[in-house]
């Protein structure tokens, strides 16, 4: 599924790197991590380290990006767009997925005490379909 080289790839550091270009300070990206700013650092490092480059010129006035360190802050806006998408996309699948109850119940109970209070069932649950059988025969559950 993912090629070899990706397997090394640590997420929770691109992560990381994700919020920093965004917040472009560390401090603040620190914060919004809920962890220190010497901890992000360290995080920081460790991804050039990994990524065998240069993301930051660090200078007397803070940390610059480098050409490289845009590039990749790029990357993880498109990265960012896509979780979002699969996001909205696992949540409508999850809305819209149906599950249907089976029951069989004799047709007078279903007539009198069931189907009068199926509309409110419905608004109360509405990805579960109710299906009743009122033939009286022996159901193989199995099926």
């Amino acid at each position: 599924m993912f090629e070899q080289e990706n397997k090394g790839m640590n997420w929770d550091l691109l992560y990381n790197y994700m919020v920093f270009s965004k917040c472009g300070k560390m401090r603040k990206a620190a914060s919004m991590l809920n962890i220190s700013v010497s901890t992000l650092s360290r995080r920081m490092e460790k991804l050039e380290s990994d990524l065998n480059m240069s993301l930051f010129r660090r200078n007397a006035n803070g940390i610059a990006f480098t050409e490289e360190g845009y590039r990749l802050a790029e990357y993880c806006k498109l990265l960012d767009g896509s979780i979002a998408e699969i996001s909205q996309a696992m949540r409508l699948t999850e809305n819209n997925i149906r599950k249907v109850v089976r029951c069989s119940i004799v047709a007078d109970i279903a007539r009198y005490l069931i189907i009068p209070h199926l509309n409110e069932f419905y608004q109360n649950n509405p990805n579960i379909l109710m299906e009743m059988d009122t033939s009286m025969q022996l159901v193989d559950s199995r099926k």
